[in-house]
């Protein structure tokens, strides 16, 4: 019970984890397929509907997103009064902590989703234009949702690939089961709570560093590792000490996450020329070696987290804006989940068994 590890607390329709085998499916589909083959909004509204969209739905849907990326003046102002120069999952969550909640009513559709996906980007390059002092970006609709978050923060429109990988990477990550961050979205949402502070709530689960900070760790680790020459030692140093090695092992899967495999092909092109993405591959390369020889009675194979933070330090995001990041992504599965939850509605309740002194 601890952790309330393997106790099956509802059931959903959204998605299915397969630990042993290394299996996630959307609705169904492997998660592979659809970042392979569908954009980030696509997914989504597959996620949200269990079909994809046809050409009308996708231009319905896209539109919303778009709409939730144009902030109002008004917004504008209340963005200005929240304080620019602390952690910016901090900020999103006062941001959207500010929201009229009359425009996110119980129970809540896709529309209110969309809004939602569309904002969070516009929120965090809101912040990212006071810091460097320049004037807001528009949205671009040709970049798509993943070009726009990265437009926004780099202030200049990315490269291709750039926006492939990102794109990438919030498929593999928008769904995962009943994670600490879901769960605290299903039972805010069962209290009829509105859609916004649904989305708040789960920020506030994400930001834990045992959920949406892992990838923090492992841009420590490459910093500290540095250079080529120095992995093999650096890695040895840390096994002999017992130390663990970032990035590898997950608590679900007990083979290859296959979100880790997806997304170290989508972000291979980073690599070209050396840089970041180049070392987090020979990292890995040694690192699997290493942990085989050291602890071969234990399945560590790379997670998805490794790949995350190697991509987000080789697209040159703030460090503070990973998990802001994460929350983009994420924000999909949580919108996922309160849709289902009003579905069939019932407070979640569960008991407590109490085990303290008993005074007659």
């Amino acid at each position: 019970m601890n952790g309330l590890e393997n106790v099956v607390a509802l059931e959903t329709a959204l998605s299915e984890i397969d630990g042993e085998n290394g299996r996630l499916h959307i609705r169904g589909m492997p998660i592979e397929a659809i970042a392979a083959s569908r954009p980030f909004e696509e997914a989504v509204y597959f996620l949200w509907t269990g079909k994809f969209p046809n050409a009308d739905e996708k231009e319905r849907f896209i539109n919303e997103i778009f709409a939730g990326m144009r902030l109002a003046d008004a917004y504008r102002r209340y963005l200005d009064a929240i304080p620019a120069d602390g952690d910016a999952t901090a900020f999103l969550m006062a941001a959207l902590a500010g929201l009229d909640r009359g425009a996110f009513p119980w129970p809540p559709d896709w529309q209110q989703g969309a809004r939602l996906i569309g904002l969070v980007p516009a929120v965090i390059g809101h912040l990212q234009s006071r810091r460097q002092q320049r004037p807001p970006l528009q949205p671009d609709p040709a970049l798509g949702l993943a070009g726009n978050y990265l437009y926004f923060i780099k202030g200049s429109r990315p490269a291709a690939e750039e926006i492939q990988a990102l794109n990438g990477y919030f498929t593999l990550t928008m769904e995962h089961g009943l994670n600490a961050s879901t769960f605290a979205a299903r039972v805010i949402t069962s209290t009829q709570s509105d859609l916004a502070s649904v989305v708040v709530g789960a920020i506030a689960a994400l930001r834990g560093p045992l959920h949406g900070g892992a990838p923090s760790g492992v841009i420590a680790m490459l910093e500290a590792i540095g250079s080529e020459e120095n992995i093999e030692p650096w890695l040895t140093e840390q096994l002999r000490k017992g130390k663990r090695i970032m990035g590898f092992g997950h608590r679900v899967y007990r083979t290859l996450d296959p979100r880790a495999k997806v997304l170290k092909t989508l972000a291979e092109p980073l690599a070209q020329g050396g840089g970041w993405f180049a070392l987090a591959l020979k990292v890995e390369e040694t690192a699997l070696r290493l942990l085989r020889a050291h602890k071969p009675e234990r399945s560590l194979n790379t997670n998805v987290e490794f790949y995350a933070a190697a991509l987000f330090k080789a697209l040159g995001l703030p460090p503070d804006f990973y998990t802001a990041t994460f929350a983009t992504s994420r924000l999909a599965g949580w919108c996922a989940h309160a849709i289902e939850q009003a579905q069939n509605n019932r407070i979640i309740r569960p008991l407590s068994r109490y085990v303290g002194p008993v005074h007659e």
